[in-house]
């Protein structure tokens, strides 16, 4: 499961409080414990040297009484637990507090190294010998409470626990809502790159923000300005692209002519216009089939229309060729192709050009060429009535222009040959 984008920023934030934090409490409650243990060690040890040497006197007379006043002002230490004075032969001389350190050996006497060492029992344990001109008198025994301390350490870590707690929580109060003020803008810019995607160049994202976020903002709503003017211009140059081609298309379809292209290697059609289908009757797919010209072509000109064009298939240059082809009810007409090859924008060599239907023109030049043999010879023979009859041939179309064009002939010579 992938973490949104806040939560990513919360959960990293968090993790590096928490451990800047914890770091920051350790080492904090570190140097407490560390400076108070010093500190009282040190305080300890400067009184317990005062205090011996303020029994001196007593146990130089070994007055009790004035021992006892020696240690009479420790009983307002909350902290003391004892304090006790032995002479050289380890007899209690003078004693305050709850506990009696008793020793047999003073040089055996339990003295605490340390704070840390003291925490294992509670008391720290001190002692320091009583010598007056490098003679010792005795020593002073004396035990201090932990407690104290101990809880001071634990209320200073409670405190800065608590502390970072609070600013852990108050790091995450601030870093969801910085988290959510930032994805609700992210959150406007993915509607506002949607919305550009849809294609709905209306919508505008609405972030009134002097920082980045705000810029960005600012150059989407930039840009579906630019994207709506360009695709207006562009509306308008589509509708005067479509009427113009509307109106190349009515001129080559009112052209009374095929226009056409093709490829120079195979001589398939590529395109022909709307008269394809008045000229033969087929359909317009049909003429892009590649045996068009197999099927359709006359055979005696297939193979000279399929050189004619493969011919100039390497090549630009022009070339016309009049053949016959079958139209849909199998009649023959007489057409001319006029061709150009040339380049095309990706270099390529393609032909275009013209397909005539010549039919009347040839039936025109059958006629002449009949009546030169039939009325220009005093007799013809059959082969040459039968020749310019197969020439004059093609379709029903040039068979009707035939004996139209004959009638009238004959019609008009008759007329002449008539008395008046």
């Amino acid at each position: 499961m992938q973490l949104r984008f806040a939560s990513r920023i919360i959960l990293s934030v968090v993790i590096i409080e928490a451990l800047m934090l914890s770091l920051l409490v350790w080492n904090s409650v570190r140097l407490i414990n560390t400076s108070h243990a010093e500190l009282m060690e040190q305080s300890l040890n400067e009184k317990a040297e005062l205090l011996a040497n303020s029994l001196a006197p007593g146990l130089i007379t070994l007055d009790r009484a004035l021992l006892i006043d020696a240690l009479a002002p420790l009983k307002k230490n909350p902290t003391l637990l004892y304090a006790t004075v032995y002479g050289l032969d380890n007899r209690v001389l003078a004693h305050i507090g709850t506990k009696i350190e008793k020793r047999s050996d003073l040089s055996h006497s339990h003295h605490d190294l340390s704070f840390i060492e003291a925490t294992e029992d509670g008391v720290f344990d001190l002692s320091h010998p009583v010598v007056v001109s490098g003679q010792p008198l005795g020593s002073l025994h004396i035990g201090y409470s932990t407690k104290l301390v101990v809880a001071l350490t634990k209320q200073t870590r409670f405190q800065n626990t608590a502390i970072a707690a609070a600013a852990l929580l108050f790091s995450i109060m601030v870093t969801v809502a910085i988290g959510l003020f930032l994805t609700r803008s992210l959150r406007q810019l993915k509607q506002g790159s949607e919305a550009l995607q849809r294609g709905d160049l209306d919508h505008r994202i609405e972030i009134n923000r002097s920082d980045e976020i705000g810029d960005v903002a600012n150059s989407f709503n930039q840009l579906a300005n630019h994207l709506d003017a360009t695709q207006k211009e562009l509306e308008l140059e589509h509708t005067k692209l479509l009427r113009q081609t509307a109106h190349l298309n009515n001129l080559l379809n009112g052209v009374n002519a095929v226009i056409w292209e093709a490829e120079p290697e195979s001589g398939c059609f590529t395109y022909v216009s709307n008269e394809a289908k008045n000229l033969l009757g087929l359909p317009i797919e049909r003429w892009y089939h590649p045996d068009f010209f197999h099927k359709h072509a006359h055979p005696d000109d297939l193979q000279c229309v399929i050189e004619s064009v493969t011919d100039n298939s390497s090549a630009t240059g022009r070339f016309s060729i009049d053949f016959r082809l079958y139209d849909e009810s199998g009649h023959t007409i007489w057409a001319r192709m006029i061709s150009t090859s040339e380049y095309n924008d990706q270099n390529e060599l393609v032909l275009r050009g013209l397909l005539l239907d010549i039919s009347e023109q040839k039936a025109s030049r059958g006629v002449a060429i009949f009546a030169k043999v039939c009325f220009g010879h005093p007799s013809p023979s059959k082969r040459q009535i039968l020749n310019a009859t197969v020439y004059a041939y093609g379709s029903p179309t040039v068979l009707r222009s035939l004996r139209n064009h004959l009638f009238a002939a004959l019609h008009n010579s008759l007329s002449d040959s008539t008395p008046t």
